[in-house]
């Protein structure tokens, strides 16, 4: 291999390797994104569901025959 190919191979596998570093840089944000979307929704079902309770605990109240 002559030296002018060498250096087009080389060339073009550094800008391969810059394509999937810089594709692993943009998932690793996606996946940061996406695991603050998760803990946001986490939270929000965990209130809902302290909700329900408190709602429920109310009516178990009412219900009580001394009230």
């Amino acid at each position: 291999m002559k030296c002018q190919e060498k250096t087009k191979v080389l060339r073009d596998l550094k800008a391969q390797m810059q394509a999937l570093l810089d594709e692993k840089e943009s998932m690793a944000g996606e996946s940061q994104e996406l695991t603050k979307q998760k803990a946001k929704l986490e939270l929000n079902i965990k209130d809902l569901k302290d909700e329900e309770a408190g709602h429920k605990s109310s009516k178990v109240c009412l219900s009580h025959p001394y009230f």
